[in-house]
């Protein structure tokens, strides 16, 4: 079950896009429920309440509203820690897709909203949707446990055990990073370091020597002098 969330003070442009929405998925047999919001105060109080969303199409300029788009992202990124919600803002104004860029939004959808696009759209977000929600299965303590890769922040080596880092937790096992990376479902994680594997949806930004991981915790992850290169040419081309 996707869900699915629509955002915007024009009731017109609601209806237009849930209607899109609805063909869509109906017509590739798509399991899916949305909501409608007219302000991003009314969207934020289901996060508070502990309610998510998969995709949410956002606008950016209320008029109801002294919270704008924006201001939604950054908070859900920062102070919810969450980066599971792929953000598709939907404005007329491209001037505001510089300061977007550090929420890390999914896809951006011009006014006025167009069926064809929003296919495309979500074309995209089920194929990542498909693979961001595989199940990384590993041994600990004799024990099979289970993590979606969606959830995963970055594997972390010492010495013969590999730490998974989730959003919420840390988990433990014995292995090897080199055996991670060769595997497909993790074609959206980038190696910065013989130690670190990291999922590129959660890194905020980079220096030539660092990779700061979005969130309240600020983490920072050394990338490797022989990687260095590798690494600023793969990220700035996201």
């Amino acid at each position: 079950m996707i869900r699915i969330a629509i955002c915007d003070d024009e009731k017109y442009v609601c209806d237009k896009i849930g209607c899109f929405v609805s063909e869509y998925c109906e017509l590739n047999e798509i399991k899916y429920e949305f909501k409608v919001f007219n302000s991003c105060e009314s969207l934020i109080s289901e996060y508070l309440n502990e309610k998510r969303y998969d995709i949410i199409f956002l606008d950016i300029e209320f008029t109801n509203s002294s919270m704008t788009g924006i201001d939604f992202g950054k908070k859900i990124r920062e102070i919810f820690d969450n980066i599971s919600s792929s953000i598709v803002y939907v404005t007329s104004f491209k001037e505001y897709t510089i300061d977007a860029i550090k929420i890390h939004p999914y896809d951006y959808l011009e006014k006025p909203v167009d069926y064809e696009k929003i296919c495309g759209i979500l074309d995209s977000f089920i194929n990542d949707y498909q693979i961001g929600n595989r199940i990384f299965e590993f041994i600990s303590d004799k024990v099979t446990n289970k993590v979606k890769i969606s959830y995963i922040k970055y594997f972390e080596s010492k010495g013969r055990k590999i730490f998974i880092h989730t959003i919420n937790n840390i988990y433990a096992f014995y292995g090897k990073l080199s055996d991670i990376i060769t595997k497909e479902c993790f074609k959206d994680f980038i190696s910065i370091h013989k130690s670190y594997f990291v999922n590129m949806n959660y890194i905020e930004k980079f220096t030539s020597n660092t990779v700061i991981l979005l969130g309240s915790k600020n983490e920072e992850l050394p990338i490797s002098k022989n990687k260095r290169t590798e690494v600023s040419e793969i990220l700035l081309r996201r």
